[in-house]
């Protein structure tokens, strides 16, 4: 298996990269759960309320970790 990182073109930033699962799973979500899930990802207090959220796609939040946080 190559890299864990899709990449997207050498010149892009690297907070453009996505890790294989997480690309996979972004890819079968709507747009709109899309930017609910990156939005998640921008703090802890965002993140615990999307992990409890019962909408929001299980494989989506398994791919979350709130101890990166702490």
């Amino acid at each position: 298996m190559e890299d864990d990182l899709t990449l997207m073109d050498s010149a892009e930033p690297t907070d453009n990269f996505l890790l294989q699962d997480e690309a996979w799973v972004l890819a079968t979500l709507t747009p709109e759960q899309q930017d609910q899930y990156l939005a998640a990802t921008e703090s802890y207090e965002k993140m615990r309320a999307y992990l409890l959220d019962p909408t929001a796609p299980q494989e989506a939040k398994d791919l979350l970790d709130l101890a990166a946080w702490k």
